[in-house]
């Protein structure tokens, strides 16, 4: 259904989907073997936006899924001449087509429930020069996409830790980098038993940035220090402005104390014994 400009404002008139339409459509549906409830989540959000017909969702739900998994919906699939009827997607007239669209959305998460893999969440580990925000977004992807949890509803929770995210933050600790963690730990004292993911993070990110900074600061020293030898007197040929490169005998600078032009000069005694 498409929203169109009407004699009374705006409408909805029906457009045929092509198979190009619903190809595309299809492909952006996420896996509903790995969590039935995600995908229902999606495809909620997809009939709000996109407004298809029953017969739509049906074409759709064949192209994304296998027979067996399509076999599965026999029977809570919406009508295939249902249809939302105003622009307004909570609006009474909508009334058949969302419930039909919720009632699928309902029975997807009993028969596609979620595929826990824990090992595809234990081992995503912070790499050596992975921010912390970076690292923690990608274990959260992982930990809602393989271990079966889901983040609750924005609004609860609140100051109290919810279990989700006790769990979430007892893995953030295992998957950090080990001297992050050891300082994390000197840092944040409730981190064992009451942490928040947000607190945690932020005393992450710190010492993570100041163990980024000590490795820069010794890098810099140790390039420094190779140029330290071609400043020698050996490689200067003695000719430095450094008051100890000078001729211990006449303190005079560029030559060697061997070199010293006074040792050849003829003592003024010796020189009147000879006459």
């Amino acid at each position: 259904m498409v929203e169109v400009a009407g004699p009374e404002g705006s409408m909805l008139v029906h457009r045929p989907w092509t198979s190009a339409d619903i190809a595309d459509f299809a492909q952006n549906l996420p896996d509903i073997t790995v969590s039935g409830k995600t995908f229902g989540a999606n495809l909620l959000a997809f009939c709000q936006e996109y407004r298809p017909t029953g017969a739509e969702i049906r074409r759709i739900l064949a192209k994304r899924l296998s027979a067996c998994e399509y076999q599965k919906l026999t029977g809570q699939l919406p009508d295939v001449t249902l249809a939302l009827k105003h622009k307004d997607w909570t609006n009474n007239l909508n009334d058949g087509f969302v419930a039909a669209v919720r009632t699928l959305v309902t029975h997807l998460e009993t028969a596609f429930p979620d595929k826990v893999c824990m090992i595809k969440v234990t081992t995503c580990k912070q790499q050596p020069e992975e921010s912390v925000d970076d690292f923690v977004h990608r274990l959260t992807t992982a930990y809602n996409t393989h271990g079966g949890a889901h983040p609750p509803p924005e609004g609860v929770g609140g100051l109290i830790c919810s279990t989700y995210e006790s769990h979430l933050c007892e893995l953030v600790m295992k998957g950090l980098l080990p001297e992050v963690f050891d300082a994390v730990k000197q840092s944040y004292i409730g981190w064992k038993e009451e942490a928040r993911l947000s607190d945690l993070t932020r005393h992450a990110r710190h010492a993570y940035d100041t163990l980024q900074q000590k490795k820069m600061a010794k890098k810099e020293k140790q390039q420094s220090e190779l140029y330290l030898p071609s400043l020698s007197p050996r490689d200067t040929g003695g000719a430095s402005g450094d008051p100890g490169n000078a001729c211990h005998i006449c303190g005079e600078m560029g030559h060697w104390k061997k070199y010293c032009p006074r040792l050849r000069q003829v003592p003024p005694s010796r020189a009147l014994s000879s006459d």
